[in-house]
């Protein structure tokens, strides 16, 4: 796998298992006597899938009731293809809109969840696209995508509808853990810089 923008990587290719990687020297600094450590830890990936949460997206009424049922019934594997750009996911049902739809390109966001003609999902992820024309039936709430990021290709996940309130709390319970967490993370700069 070669790095798209040219650079990074290792060895001309994307890290794999095994992989030694050289880095500087440092030094220990003592921990206080208490220690340090953060209460506000961010969330990880379950080893056995993640469920994300999903809002209707503009398209979502365009596809047919089964459709719109399997996104959420059946479980989903990333496959290979993913990338910051974006994560292709395969299920054994495929995700059909009432009748074909013919769209212009619009702007596109990170989460954005569309579905090309062969009926598998596409994530739009951190460097998404900036317009598409496939047909977008979910939009993954933001401080799941995190989480997401951080899912292997092979990884199965699931999708569970919610309404924009449920959301909106979501959203302002993440900010508040990441305030939460940057407070406990500068309370440890005096601690570190005077060593």
């Amino acid at each position: 796998m070669r790095v798209k923008g040219g650079f990074g990587g290792f060895e001309g290719r994307g890290l794999q298992k095994g992989d030694l990687l050289p880095c500087g020297t440092g030094s220990l600094l003592p921990l206080p006597p208490s220690g340090m450590g953060l209460s506000a830890l961010p969330l990880l990936p379950d080893k056995d899938g993640v469920e994300l949460h999903l809002l209707p997206a503009a398209e979502y009424s365009e596809f047919t009731e089964q459709a719109q049922a399997c996104l959420v019934e059946q479980p989903w594997r990333i496959t290979t293809h993913a990338n910051r750009v974006g994560y292709r996911l395969e299920g054994t049902m495929a995700l059909q809109t009432r009748q074909p739809l013919s769209l212009l390109s619009h702007g596109l966001l990170p989460g954005t969840v569309q579905v090309p003609p062969s009926g598998q999902p596409i994530i739009q992820m951190a460097d998404a696209n900036t317009c598409g024309g496939y047909p977008k039936i979910g939009i993954i709430v933001e401080p799941e995508l995190g989480i997401l990021s951080q899912m292997p290709p092979g990884a199965s996940i699931s999708f569970r509808m919610i309404n924009q309130e449920q959301a909106l709390a979501q959203a302002r319970a993440h900010r508040k853990n990441l305030r939460m967490l940057a407070a406990q993370i500068a309370a440890t700069k005096p601690h570190i810089l005077t060593q």
